[in-house]
């Protein structure tokens, strides 16, 4: 299956922000099920740069009994200043920063 359908299906009510937020490579981790979409629930400061509370990002939760770094989650979100190569900042955060979307 198109892995812009499957997103379409997964996430019907969110679809064109997350679609636009996306690029076909980290869709591809996100259908595996190895990170989850979700919204910054609080403006977070990184590196000189603030990303506003809704932003959108992707994350991977840590896991509890074999994690290093518990309890914290490691976050992308879009690089809207062009500081990285790959488009997107990640950082850690912890779990209240982040909301996962389900629709």
């Amino acid at each position: 299956m198109d892995n812009r359908k499957w997103l379409k299906r997964k996430y019907p009510k969110t679809f064109n922000e997350i679609n636009n937020f996306l690029d076909n490579e980290t869709l591809i981790f996100v259908k595996k099920g190895k990170y989850k979409i979700g919204m910054i629930t609080e403006d977070i400061i990184q590196e000189d740069i603030i990303y506003l509370k809704g932003t959108l990002c992707y994350f991977k939760r840590s896991n509890p009994i074999n994690s290093y770094n518990y309890p914290l989650h490691t976050i992308s979100v879009k690089d809207i200043h062009n500081v990285t190569l790959s488009n997107y900042h990640n950082f850690w955060v912890t779990p209240n920063n982040v909301i996962e979307i389900f629709e």
